[in-house]
């Protein structure tokens, strides 16, 4: 029997249901679909709650009606297991015992437990799950976000959208005022920049006013008031998005080889874990600018 997986995404960001894994259980004895029951796997609430110190604590409750051969969260090859939801907590494993052992899906033993919360880092994740009958759900967790971003004087774009993953000029950020949620920091001369600061602390009104909100936090997990900034560090926005961000790098010459003065270009770069798929970014701890 084929397999059916939906991911409703928005409507899961939204909190108005629940990610779904269904796929046909075993054909009965007579080789007919008569009788047979669908294999269930739902993520009532799988929540990445966004830490300061750029760790997420995945926590949440899951429901299923067969016996799970693998739970586990893998690391971005695919193959290092970061976390074993089976064998690393306890209340999973022993429900999971009571289920059918040869897998067969069941109305009568379907379940809902609470999964323990494990904290790791921002990072690309595969979440893989698999009943035993080998059917199996993955999605991959977590964006790389790289750009060049520029100071005062340099054509490159300064502003940024981390759950858009995209730069914008002034014209563009004008255009898409919401997306916007951190602009680059120039220095005094204007030429060079030493960090990242909120969006809402832009000079232009047409930005301050109506830009995304965030949370910055330094490379010690130490909020950043307003007006402050980050070179490196934890962005967090209101929309449900947390970024780990590396020290920004110098990416082009500060001279035209004239030994006049001209704005370098900065490589801003990330990861960021955000509201989709069967995960939902808890962001509710944290205080945002106005």
């Amino acid at each position: 029997m084929k397999k059916v997986f939906k991911t409703a995404a928005f409507l899961l960001a939204m909190g108005l249901m629940t990610s779904t894994f269904t796929s046909c259980g075993e054909d009965d004895e007579n080789g007919t679909d008569e009788g047979t029951v669908e294999e269930q796997m739902k993520f009532n609430n799988l929540t990445a709650k966004a830490n300061a110190d750029g760790t997420i604590t995945i926590g949440g409750s899951i429901t299923t009606n067969t016996k799970l051969k693998e739970f586990c969260l893998y690391q971005e090859d695919g193959t290092t297991v970061e976390y074993n939801f089976l064998e690393e907590n306890e209340q999973v494993k022993e429900k999971n015992n009571v289920l059918d052992d040869n897998g067969k899906a069941s109305k009568e033993k379907q379940f809902t437990l609470d999964i323990a919360s494990k904290t790791v880092p921002v990072a690309i994740y595969k979440l893989v799950i698999k009943t035993k009958k080998n059917k199996e759900q993955s999605e991959t967790i977590g964006e790389v976000l790289t750009y060049k971003i520029g100071p005062a004087e340099s054509a490159t774009s300064s502003y940024l959208s981390v759950v858009k993953n995209k730069p914008m000029t002034l014209n563009d950020a004008k255009a898409n005022v919401a997306d916007v949620e951190i602009i680059a920091n120039s220095t005094n001369s204007g030429f060079d920049m030493d960090g990242i600061k909120r969006a809402s602390d832009a000079k232009s009104t047409d930005i301050n006013s109506a830009c995304g909100k965030v949370a910055l936090f330094d490379a010690n997990g130490k909020l950043v008031e307003k007006g402050g900034k980050i070179n490196g560090g934890t962005i967090i926005t209101a929309s449900g998005c947390i970024c780990k961000m590396e020290a920004i790098t110098p990416s082009s010459d500060a001279s035209n080889g004239d030994g006049v003065k001209t704005a370098k270009d900065y490589t801003f770069k990330g990861i960021t874990i955000k509201n989709g798929g069967s995960l939902k970014v808890d962001v509710s701890a944290h205080t945002f600018s106005k």
